[in-house]
């Protein structure tokens, strides 16, 4: 038995001329990745398998989490996956209600789904799916140990809107961050592209850890991870 995540295939948004990917999603794959740690489970054990291979793949079985994909933007849910593929729906996010009979099927059969907000969990019951409110995965981040800096205000993609009620002394160390990765649609993607879009979401959520001393967001995946870390938000 095998744990999967999901790959992110970066050409596929660049062939679907995607502007931008939420670096959000990629500290969504690092607290799979918490979780599996806490759970023991090693990283040879854990298998990648990308939104379009779900249907097809044929390898050893494998428990994938099926976690805050939006249905509106992704295909992730338009059709059943693999027989080999075990889903565990936690932390499931509906953009919108585009679910084939075939999928809301799949979804009873392998239900209850854990949703992320209480918006996907009635849209589920109504469609007779067993559903609960599980909140966000992101949420499992452990309190970081040894002396952080923790001086630093985060704004992440705070709308210019709200600035003028933001207290001035929460802004004399502040940084303007976002987690709109921008995609380069002027040459071909590669595999290195995925890698560098992953390990910025890497980079940028170590920079919370380490030096967060308060985080402003509009974004859910920069607040999650900041309560889970002892983090005002």
């Amino acid at each position: 038995m095998k744990y999967g995540l999901l790959k992110f295939l970066y050409e596929d948004e660049v062939q679907q001329k995607v502007e931008t990917l939420n670096l959000g999603d990629a500290i969504q794959v690092l607290a799979w990745k918490e979780v599996y740690r806490q759970a023991g489970i090693q990283e040879k054990d854990i298998v990648y398998i990308a939104e379009k291979d779900l249907a097809s793949y044929d390898g050893e079985y494998v428990i994938f989490p099926v976690s805050a994909i939006g249905v509106g933007s992704s295909s992730i849910l338009s059709r059943p996956f693999s027989p080999k593929i075990i889903p565990f729906f936690f932390s499931t996010n509906l953009a919108s209600l585009r679910l084939e009979p075939a999928m809301i099927d799949y979804m009873r059969n392998f239900g209850p789904v854990g949703c992320r907000d209480e918006f996907a969990m009635q849209q589920l019951r109504q469609l007779q799916v067993p559903a609960y409110l599980s909140g966000c995965v992101t949420a499992v981040f452990p309190r970081p140990e040894g002396v952080r800096e923790k001086n630093k205000t985060f704004l992440i993609d705070v709308p210019e809107s709200l600035y003028p009620y933001i207290p001035p002394q929460l802004l004399e160390n502040s940084e303007k961050i976002t987690h709109l990765f921008p995609i380069d649609h002027s040459r071909p993607a590669t595999d290195e592209d995925a890698e560098r879009f992953f390990k910025e979401g890497c980079r940028l959520f170590e920079r919370y850890k380490k030096e967060a001393g308060l985080i402003i967001s509009s974004r859910m995946h920069g607040l999650m991870p900041g309560i889970s870390m002892g983090i005002p938000v």
